[in-house]
């Protein structure tokens, strides 16, 4: 609801003035600093859960990003832009069909880290939508 967004931006507001408040020591300001980011990142990727659409851009955006990066470290030798963001959103879903394969050391190790932030994303997606269900 519109309540919780308000309630959200407010505890966001807080944790930033926490942050930057002096006289603090360097382990509380950098634990405030920590959840001050995370509070800012979680309403800029979701909105806390009541901008679901926000999360769908941010995925869109994730796989044309790690496809770019892809296809920067030819990680499907021979293949065009577009085939390494196909390969990403198969992997970015966890779909796999197993066509596409990267070669290498680093570009396999950033299939698995999409495929892991996939599954935070959908798992996100899933909360956001459930919670829409439950509080109309």
């Amino acid at each position: 609801s519109e309540l919780t967004y308000a309630e959200r931006n407010y505890e966001r507001q807080v944790l930033r003035q926490q942050a930057l408040a002096p006289g603090i020591g360097p382990f509380a300001r950098l634990r405030a600093l920590a959840l001050w980011l995370d509070a800012v990142l979680f309403n800029w990727i979701w909105g806390y859960g009541e901008r679901p659409w926000r999360l769908t851009m941010a995925m869109i955006a994730a796989i044309l990003a790690f496809g770019t990066l892809q296809f920067a470290l030819d990680a499907v030798p021979g293949r065009d832009w577009w085939e390494h963001v196909y390969f990403s959103g198969i992997t970015f879903l966890t779909i796999g069909y197993g066509d596409l394969a990267p070669i290498g050391f680093l570009p396999r190790l950033l299939a698995i880290v999409e495929g892991v932030a996939g599954i935070l994303f959908i798992g996100m997606l899933i909360a956001s939508a459930t919670k829409k269900i439950m509080y109309r």
